[in-house]
């Protein structure tokens, strides 16, 4: 929270949405300010607990589309993997195919 939040909650919380009535007793402005400051506590205490708890769910969140994006990731690797196995394949079959001509034509040649 920035100072001029802080500054125009303390000055509600002073105001009371009224103009500021100066007690004439000590004790008693004491306790109002007190009372006052009780409740600014309870405020920023609730709203710093609220932001815990809307970090952790934002944090559960983004662990979950991390753990979906790596799912994602080692489907997309083992696909590549399988495609690169028959890319593999196929090429040796033609190598094989392509040395068996040439050793056909060479006999040939002899």
């Amino acid at each position: 929270m920035n100072a001029s939040a802080l500054a125009a909650d303390l000055d509600l919380a002073l105001n009371d949405g009224n103009l500021v009535q100066i007690k004439a007793d000590p004790v008693a402005e004491a306790d109002h300010l007190a009372e006052i400051n009780r409740r600014l506590v309870v405020k920023h205490e609730k709203r710093a607990a609220d932001t815990r708890k809307a970090l952790k769910a934002k944090l559960a969140a983004i662990a979950t589309d991390n753990r979906a994006l790596k799912l994602a990731y080692d489907g997309s690797v083992a696909m590549n993997a399988k495609r690169a196995a028959q890319e593999k394949e196929t090429a040796q079959g033609w190598i094989a195919a392509d040395l068996d001509t040439a050793a056909r034509a060479r006999a040939f040649l002899k």
